[in-house]
């Protein structure tokens, strides 16, 4: 392995391979650098090629040695789903007068002399679906395991009455002809 393969490393391979030590996937990688998780796949494979690992945790735990990283991670999971609070700026509620803390767009609400700045993740939450599929576009099923077992069962039962009545009425037929 070496120096060299260290330096031979890319920016955006190395910036994989750090995500992949703090135990994130594909996905989760490609989400957090704006790129497809394929060409994730394919940076942390030449990264290990230049290294020389048989594993992408092992590539990742090589250039974290390198930097000196640390070997202790959380034991919390941090999902990149969370929403931050959308916070209150005190004003007329005139977009040049709001300070931004970030790069995201940002949507102004406001009611009278209180403007409250809500980014996309902070934006309401989309409308709680009960039914097990999706009726129009943004809904979100979010059903809970108890829920679901329910929804399984009473499709077992639909669908077991259903077959029941098909071949009670295909023996009904089978008798009048």
């Amino acid at each position: 392995m070496g120096g060299t393969g260290l330096a031979r490393l890319s920016d955006g391979q190395r910036a994989c391979l750090r995500l992949v030590f703090h135990h994130m996937s594909s996905k989760d990688i490609a989400r957090e650098l704006n790129i497809s998780p394929h060409t994730v796949d394919q940076r942390i494979k030449v990264a290990m090629q230049h290294l020389g690992a048989t594993s992408r945790v092992e590539a990742a735990k090589l250039l974290a040695a390198h930097e000196h990283a640390d070997p202790y991670q959380s034991v919390v999971y941090h999902s990149s789903d969370i929403a931050d609070p959308g916070h209150v700026v005190e004003g007329s509620g005139a977009p040049e007068q709001v300070e931004r803390t970030s790069d995201i767009p940002e949507k102004m609400v406001g009611d009278g002399g209180r403007t409250t700045v809500q980014t996309p993740s902070s934006a309401p939450l989309p409308r709680r679906n009960p039914w097990p599929f999706p009726h129009t576009a943004g809904d979100v099923n979010t059903l809970s395991t108890t829920e679901r077992l329910a929804w399984i069962a009473m499709i077992s039962i639909g669908s077991a009455l259903a077959f029941g009545m098909i071949l009670a009425g295909m023996d009904a037929l089978s008798r009048l002809v």
